[in-house]
């Protein structure tokens, strides 16, 4: 298979998320093996240098060929393999989820359409998927060929294990270009662990992804900050300047979101990445651990009992979350609707933040952490029992795909 990406005279090249939207759909198709693209120009015209410097595994075409939009498939026929080989076309200027190129390179011929309610793609098709043998009776395809739509993608998507609508937008305005920043960050936004991160983080994360997207500044280097964060807030805890350390926490917390999405908006994701749940399990220890430390100085050793226990709750709760995920194929916060409600306010390091800076200002500090540590046995045990519960009625290994079902059927209020 590979694709054809087509532009008429006069079209701009849209940049979007630190590169043209054109490098984004190739950077997609790459990720599917799509081995060959060939870019379908007006005279005179090529492509947008690339601005991610991180080489493309596709091999790209140049064709000249000034294309008629009331005619444009037979126009495209130049540009067609001349055997049986299936092709992708689409505008370059089209903002595509990789979703719907994983569903359409599965299929033989097909239309995506914006409209679910489409009986006909011949006027609203966006993405078409064809043949070259297909071009020779042009009128009678629009009757034989499958017609894909939105409602034909999963809403689920594994990457920010969420359920998130594919999106498939053609920019050519102002006003298209705004929406497409909004998607872009919206899917680049994972499921909010709690209140916190649901009501507070992503507004400051996205004015922050937004004014460094189109600098040289890559993840890798907000994930540096974010552990320089973490080991400073921990030191500082340790050495009992309590508000400076929390400040400093806190600013991990949010900037450890910033690099997931900046990698998602920029397509970064790096090696680096995979790791950062390591970082952040040895980050967040420290820090209650430093802190009781302190406290064990003025408020007895059963304070520092009190961290570890924070500590030691922190890594089963890890662990319960792990092998359900391993197990069940999706995450214990996202099986059912009790679980994605109870993840807002279960025991997690904003929430300890929380409760530990409301102890500061009440001069209250040990009382807090000793409330730390309630809440993550609380947390610890709703888990654990949530999960030999789904565990007991869960269909066997080998039946795994009615999980996602259940899990979508949970945001509609029927799961348990």
């Amino acid at each position: 298979m590979i694709a054809i990406i087509y532009k008429f005279p006069g079209d701009a090249w849209v940049q979007l998320g630190g590169m043209s939207v054109l490098e984004r759909n190739l950077r997609s198709l790459d990720k599917i093996n799509i081995e060959k693209v060939r870019i379908v120009l007006p005279p005179g015209e090529y492509p947008p240098t690339i601005s991610i410097p991180r080489p493309l595994g596709i091999k790209q075409e140049i064709v000249h060929e000034k294309l008629v939009e009331n005619n444009l498939l037979s126009t495209l026929g130049v540009a067609f393999p001349k055997n049986s080989e299936s092709a992708l076309i689409f505008h370059a200027n089209l903002l595509t989820d990789p979703r719907i190129f994983i569903f359409l390179a599965g299929l033989n011929c097909a239309f995506f359409s914006l409209d679910p309610d489409a009986t006909t793609p011949q006027k609203n098709w966006r993405i078409a998927l064809l043949r070259f043998k297909d071009l020779e009776k042009v009128d009678e395809l629009w009757e034989k060929v499958d017609l894909i739509t939105q409602n034909d993608i999963a809403s689920y998507d594994t990457e920010v294990r969420g359920e998130v609508d594919p999106y498939c937008l053609g920019i050519n305005s102002p006003e298209k270009l705004h929406q497409g920043w909004e998607i872009l960050i919206r899917r680049s936004q994972k499921r909010p662990g709690d209140f916190i991160e649901k009501y507070v983080h992503p507004d400051i994360q996205n004015w922050i992804v937004k004014r460094i997207c189109d600098t040289s500044i890559t993840p890798n280097q907000i994930s540096f900050i974010v552990i320089a964060c973490a080991v400073a807030g921990a030191i500082l805890f340790y050495h009992g300047l309590f508000l400076i350390a929390w400040i400093l926490a806190f600013s991990a917390t949010i900037l450890d979101g910033v690099d997931g999405k900046l990698a998602r908006v920029k397509l970064m994701t790096s090696k680096l990445g995979k790791f950062e749940h390591i970082f952040d399990y040895f980050g967040e220890n420290a820090w209650y651990l430093c802190l009781a430390r302190n406290l064990a100085l003025t408020s007895g050793p059963s304070a520092w009992l009190c961290g570890i226990a924070i500590s030691a709750c922190d890594t089963v709760d890890r662990i319960i979350a792990a092998f359900f995920e391993k197990r069940m194929k999706i995450t214990l916060d996202e099986y059912s609707l009790f679980d994605r409600d109870f993840r807002l306010i279960g025991g997690r390091k904003t929430i300890y933040l929380f409760f530990l800076l409301v102890g500061f200002f009440s001069d209250s500090l040990y009382s807090a952490l000793k409330i730390s540590l309630a809440w993550a046995i609380f947390t610890v045990f709703i888990h654990a029992t949530r999960s030999f519960w789904h565990f007991r009625r869960a269909p066997r290994v080998g039946t795994i795909s009615a999980i996602p079902e259940q899990a979508k059927s949970s945001s509609d209020g029927t799961g348990t």
